[in-house]
């Protein structure tokens, strides 16, 4: 028979809660608002001796909104992951900054979040690459995105090297 001991100091355990999230979607609010706005509503949901079991509610972090620099640079991350994927082929993918931002004001959604951002990347942007590379397998050169604000999509153009 053997034992083991298992040592729980440094654990963290992560309750999640949408109490409050009406605030803090609420674009009329400031982040300090809508944590308060929240806060009050914790407390009126939850007992004391619950919301205290967190070692003092100083540990009950809040969300914060991501800012539009912080977006563009998620789907910046995607267009990098798509140069990785086919850089080894002779592919590069190009987007401008300026496209990337005028995509993100169009597409981001306060309510959904930037999740479907990378999701639309993936679903619009990819299939134009891989179709082409199946349809020109000795090809290589560039794909440039450019942003279309009539379409609300990208438009996508391939130079040949």
């Amino acid at each position: 028979m053997s034992v083991e001991l298992s040592i729980f100091f440094d654990i963290m355990i992560i309750m999640t809660s949408n109490i409050g999230q009406s605030y803090y979607l609420d674009p009329n609010l400031s982040d300090d608002a809508a944590c308060e706005l929240a806060t009050n509503e914790l407390n009126n949901t939850y007992r004391s001796e619950m919301l205290n079991r967190f070692n003092g509610r100083e540990n009950i972090l809040h969300f914060k909104r991501l800012p539009m620099e912080v977006i563009e640079r998620i789907i910046r991350r995607e267009i990098d992951k798509l140069n990785q994927s086919y850089s080894h082929r002779g592919y590069t993918i190009e987007i401008k900054d300026s496209c990337i931002s005028t995509f993100c004001h169009d597409h981001y959604d306060i309510i959904r979040g930037a999740r479907g951002l990378p999701g639309y990347i993936k679903t619009n942007v990819r299939p134009f690459i891989v179709n082409h590379i199946l349809q020109n397998p000795h090809d290589q050169g560039v794909f440039k995105a450019i942003y279309n604000q009539h379409t609300h999509s990208f438009d996508m153009e391939f130079y040949k090297n």
